[in-house]
């Protein structure tokens, strides 16, 4: 990508660089630069004496660029041309949408987004070009793997055993005794007695 690039490298503005340090552009210079860092703090209530820190969030830095790229540079050199080549470079960024690294007077920037392009142009089609490039970084979180000793492992791996359902079946029914027989016998000569004789 580098080789692809080389023709609009000029040392002088900010720098996009690849992750592996190769350049991708370098800006002929910048008019206004724009960097913002803030933090997000928690609207619950914090209990006294609690750690303060837990509870607030910084969120990611975001750099805005208002810069220039020209066909022959202060710098010397250049070619007819070249601001175009720089605007390619610039949407081919955009539209891979992979981190880079961009590397100001200020401070130096890993894993950047752009997320917003614009350009404009002076009238009449001269051989320049301002660009204002919208950068936000990307939070790159590493994921660690833990082997557990092997003591551990085997007791996980062992599960209780549930207790043997135990099959009743079916249940046999028990006789009536004879005195229950006998009561029953009573019962039903008193109904019949009574709704012959009207009796309550």
């Amino acid at each position: 990508m580098a080789e692809k690039y080389s023709e609009v490298l000029v040392k002088v503005g900010p720098t996009l660089r690849k992750p592996d340090g190769g350049a991708i552009l370098v800006l002929d210079g910048s008019m206004a630069q724009s960097h913002a860092i803030s933090a997000k703090v928690s609207e619950h209530p914090v209990e006294g004496g609690a750690d303060i820190a837990d509870h607030v969030q910084p969120t990611s830095p975001r750099l805005s660029i208002n810069g220039v790229i020209a066909a022959y540079p202060l710098s010397g050199g250049g070619a007819p041309g070249r601001e175009i080549d720089g605007w390619t470079v610039l949407r081919q960024v955009i539209d891979d949408a992979q981190p880079v690294t961009v590397v100001t007077s200020l401070e130096t920037y890993d894993n950047m987004v752009l997320v917003s392009l614009s350009v404009a142009r002076e009238p009449g089609g001269a051989s320049c070009i301002y660009p204002t490039l919208e950068l936000q970084q990307i939070r790159v979180v590493q994921r660690r793997t833990t082997l557990l000793p092997p003591e551990q492992v085997k007791k996980k791996s062992q599960k209780p055993k549930a207790p043997a359902a135990t099959d009743v079946g079916r249940q046999p029914t028990a006789a009536p005794t004879e005195a229950q027989d006998a009561a029953v016998r009573r019962s039903v000569f008193k109904m019949l007695t009574d709704s012959l004789t009207g009796g309550g």
